[in-house]
């Protein structure tokens, strides 16, 4: 039953294709130049995630450079993803037929999620979001010792290199385990700090092993005050603002373009300066219209709440699709290399000549066993039932963790709310998260299950 399950799953995986958007088509770029050395602008704005990168390069270097390379680790992130979502189903819902209910209802909504369907970080980081939950679960069933600290906390720091608010996750649980006074410091901290940096580390000591150039100083708080800067950025800010107008040479009264930044100070001062001198511009930005910036948040906050769940069948046909992607890919590939020179000389590969390359036996599913594209959108609004369902199992087991998922996707829409602005697919990974999260609540709610009931012997943790 597995079997048969995991390979419908694969075929359906497959036979879909992938869409591959400005960000995505940089992963994929990386991944194909950063082996031969040609780490430029891009191994500094992506490199902090370079796990992703890796992702793919190995795609590319087990099947070669080809765009089923690419169909194939989709489909290995989304049986990944599925998997570790029918453990955490199967470890905290006491019926089993409920338990593979939900899981059979979460493989759908993975399958159909949009983002799983493009090669960039959200799809990682929902992944990676759901091994942590499925540790967790695994945990409780086995009585909460050391290797639950371990586990978890290694994963996930791997997770927070490719998606940063992966970390709240973490941070809200060990909040409310403190509360409860559940934590013992001398080992548990210890432990989980120790993991928590290994993983956090890992990318990092893995790049020698597959890039021969050293690795170069990466981006990371710039990217943070996107929203900051490209709304409330002026010359007359701060000095760094200032700087910054000079080095653009803009009028002090003059809003200041967040690209146009980032490329002007990465070619005079370099990603290491270019990252302090941005984030000191979004920190000025900050500081002179932070309540405008948190009335504009708020308003952005609401909005993602409320985005309405979406289901769509997508009619076009597997020919059509693929020269639209071939088109979509030579239009990319012709963007990056007229912005080349603006970015320090960026290289740049020809992505759409992915497509030149098939592997014959995803042509042949492609063909012969292709399914419709079913894409589905989670409401944003499912985040307000699954902390209501979650209040509920609360209250009613007297154990608060039952309200750490639902806080950590809240967390998650604020930060995306003062950062990015009105973008559904920076929150769509805690929503799914949430939808699995909301099944065993609603159990817990309805038996006062508390983490404390669900231990069981060590030798059987999902028995």
């Amino acid at each position: 039953m597995v079997i048969a399950l995991a390979l419908t799953y694969l075929i359906i995986s497959i036979s879909k294709i992938p869409y591959i958007h400005t960000d995505a088509q940089y992963y994929l770029q990386s991944a194909l130049l950063w082996p031969n050395g040609n780490t430029t602008f891009a191994a500094s704005w992506i490199g902090g995630r370079d796990f992703v990168v890796w992702i793919y390069f190995l795609a590319f270097r087990v099947f070669g450079p080809s765009i089923d390379s690419i169909v194939l680790a989709l489909a290995v992130i989304r049986l990944a993803t599925i998997a570790a979502l029918t453990v955490f189903c199967l470890c905290l819902i006491p019926e089993k037929i409920w338990a593979v209910v939900a899981s059979l209802a979460l493989a759908a909504g993975v399958l159909g999620l949009p983002l799983m369907n493009i090669p960039a970080t959200d799809n990682v980081g929902l992944m990676l979001g759901a091994v942590v939950l499925a540790l967790w679960a695994l945990a409780a069933r086995a009585s909460f010792s050391w290797p639950f600290v371990l586990s978890f906390s290694f994963f996930a720091g791997v997770a927070y290199t490719v998606r940063a608010e992966s970390l709240l996750l973490l941070l809200v649980i060990l909040a409310l385990y403190l509360a409860k006074g559940a934590v013992r410091p001398r080992s548990a901290w210890l432990y989980g700090s120790v993991a928590l940096l290994a993983g956090i580390a890992l990318p990092s000591a893995m790049w020698v092993t597959w890039v021969p150039t050293p690795k170069p100083a990466v981006y990371g708080s710039a990217i943070g005050v996107y929203r900051p800067i490209a709304d409330f950025g002026s010359a007359n800010n701060g000095p760094a603002s200032a700087q910054m107008g000079k080095m653009l040479g803009i009028d002090s009264a003059q809003s200041i373009p967040y690209w146009s930044a980032v490329s002007t100070s990465y070619r005079l001062l370099g990603p290491r300066e270019s990252d302090r001198l941005i984030t000191s511009i979004g920190l000025e930005a900050i500081s002179v219209s932070w309540p405008r910036m948190l009335r504009s948040g708020a308003d952005d906050f609401m909005a993602l709440l409320r985005t309405p769940g979406v289901v769509t069948m997508l009619s076009q046909s597997p020919d059509a699709s693929w020269v639209e992607l071939r088109k979509e890919l030579s239009e990319l590939d012709e963007y990056r290399r007229a912005s080349s020179e603006q970015f320090g000389n960026d290289a740049v590969y020809p992505t759409a000549s992915l497509l030149d390359v098939r592997l014959k036996a995803v042509d042949w599913i492609r063909h012969h066993l292709s399914v419709g594209q079913l894409e589905i959108s989670l409401p944003g609004w499912w985040l307000l039932v699954s902390l209501a369902v979650s209040v509920a199992a609360a209250i009613r087991s007297r154990d608060w963790l039952w309200l750490a998922v639902p806080l950590y996707g809240l967390a998650v829409v604020a930060l995306a709310a003062l950062s990015q602005g009105q973008i559904y697919r920076y929150i769509a990974p805690a929503l799914l998260l949430n939808a699995a999260w909301t099944f065993v609540a609603l159990f817990a709610a309805v038996r006062s299950l508390a983490f404390a009931q669900l231990r069981t012997e060590r030798s059987s943790p999902v028995g």
